[in-house]
């Protein structure tokens, strides 16, 4: 005895398995810089990136970032932890106009692959004529 075969719907109710590049989520890349970008020259170091971005190896996604092209000047930083000793950690941030512009034009890539228009997030030293 066969079963009978299912049918397909159109109705609301029915699962979707098209996805929409849309609708994918922000990738870590997309993540990271657009926190660099908008932390300017405050930059963020390990804890700080993890609060942000949610990454446990800053020092790696510098570096593969700064492969494809997009420096970051750094500095040792002491920090304070809750016991009262201090740690010290590397603070990043994008070097110049052109890592800025370089990390912007990575971004805008990423989100075109997504469907959605460029970043015109706030920028504290971005130059305008960087994003017009």
């Amino acid at each position: 005895m066969k079963k009978a075969a299912t049918q397909s719907s159109n109705d609301s109710l029915s699962l979707s398995t098209k996805k929409t590049s849309s609708n994918k989520r922000k990738t870590q890349k997309e993540k990271t810089l657009e926190a660099f970008i908008k932390a300017g020259q405050d930059g963020f170091y390990q804890i700080q990136a993890y609060s942000a971005f949610q990454t446990t190896c800053l020092h790696t996604v510098v570096s593969n970032f700064q492969k494809e092209g997009i420096m970051f000047a750094r500095r040792p930083i002491s920090h304070r932890n809750s016991d009262g000793g201090e740690t010290t950690f590397t603070l990043y941030w994008l070097e110049d106009d052109e890592a800025i512009l370089r990390a912007l034009t990575k971004l805008n890539y990423l989100r075109a692959k997504r469907g959605l228009p460029p970043y015109k997030g706030g920028h504290p030293y971005l130059l305008d004529s960087l994003i017009a």
